[in-house]
C-alpha cells in the first residue's frame, strides 16, 4: 500500500470478516456509531470489560466523529495487534501493541500511512 493507493485496496488486502459491513462499532449506549469493523469484536476501549489474555487483533474503519464514510471528510483505516504476552493476567492497555493506521481522504484515497507502537508501560 502506498499514498494514492485506494480504500478498496486497503479492504482487498485487509480483511477478514465477510460480514463486516454490517458490524458497526458503537458507543455502550448504541446511540453513536464510530465506525465499522474490518475484523475483530471490540477494541482498545474495551479492554476492561474482555479480560482476556489471548492476543488481540482488530481492523476498524473509524469515521473519525462523522456519521458514515459517506459524510466523513476523512477517515481512518486502522489495525491493531496485542501478541497475547501480558506483563499480568490479563491484556490491559498499558501492554505492548502495535496499530497500523491509513489515513483515506472523501475521495477514498490514502493520504497518509503510520504504524504506531506503543510500548509496555511500567
Amino acid at each position: 500500500m502506498k499514498v494514492g493507493d485506494s480504500v478498496d485496496d486497503i479492504i482487498k488486502s485487509y480483511y477478514r470478516d465477510q460480514n463486516y459491513q454490517n458490524h458497526l462499532y458503537v458507543s455502550e449506549d448504541k446511540t453513536l456509531t464510530y465506525g465499522k469493523f474490518l475484523y475483530g469484536e471490540f477494541t482498545t476501549n474495551e479492554l476492561e470489560k474482555i479480560n482476556t489474555k489471548d492476543p488481540i487483533a482488530y481492523g476498524l474503519i473509524n469515521y473519525n466523529g462523522y456519521n458514515s464514510i459517506e459524510t466523513a471528510e476523512s477517515y481512518n483505516v486502522e489495525f491493531t495487534y496485542f501478541d497475547g504476552k501480558y506483563k499480568g493476567s490479563q491484556a490491559t492497555i498499558d501492554d505492548d501493541f502495535a496499530t497500523l493506521n491509513f489515513e483515506i481522504d472523501n475521495n477514498g484515497k490514502i493520504t497518509g500511512i503510520s504504524w504506531f507502537y506503543y510500548p509496555e508501560q511500567k
